[in-house]
């Protein structure tokens, strides 16, 4: 099962279903619950509340339902290249902010987030429980932007 909530992280959490379980009394051994916040929940700041509350959900949930056979997982994409995101490179901080500050040299595209979502599904991810798996290419790991990042002049690949 995936339910992605865009407006309120937590809504619908409370409704776990008969007896308290997210599918009802009788579990089926193949279920999975994902649940994808934004990496920003990671970093800090009120948003991380809610994400944070995700991130806790899913940990308990992993050892709550893990012996009915149910895994619970969070995949959290950084900065992902779509089309809701690309207009936010015409800023030069928000690029600065994401561009620079990446370890990998692209930032994440849909599929790579699909990717992992379709391994945790598959039998390769079956011992993988209560676990949050990033996919944003290093971006949560750096702590600053180093002074190449604050004084760079953004050049695109076309005039490169």
């Amino acid at each position: 099962a995936l339910q992605v909530l865009r407006r309120d992280p937590l809504a619908g959490v409370g409704d776990l279903g008969e007896h308290g379980r997210p599918f009802g009394p009788r579990a089926d051994p193949d279920a999975i619950v994902l649940h994808v916040p934004l990496v920003g929940g990671l970093r800090g700041g009120a948003y991380s509340a809610a994400k944070g509350g995700l991130k806790s959900l899913t940990e308990h949930m992993a050892c709550e339902y893990g012996p009915l056979g149910i895994r619970s997982n969070c995949v959290a994409p950084g900065v992902t290249m779509t089309d809701m995101v690309r207009h936010r490179f015409e800023d030069e901080t928000f690029k600065r902010v994401n561009v620079e500050t990446t370890p990998y040299p692209r930032l994440a595209e849909a599929e790579d987030v699909a990717s992992v979502i379709a391994f945790l599904c598959s039998k390769g991810g079956e011992m993988i429980n209560g676990q949050s798996i990033v996919v944003d290419g290093g971006w949560t790991r750096t702590k600053y932007l180093s002074p190449r990042a604050l004084t760079s002049k953004w050049i695109s690949a076309d005039e490169a």
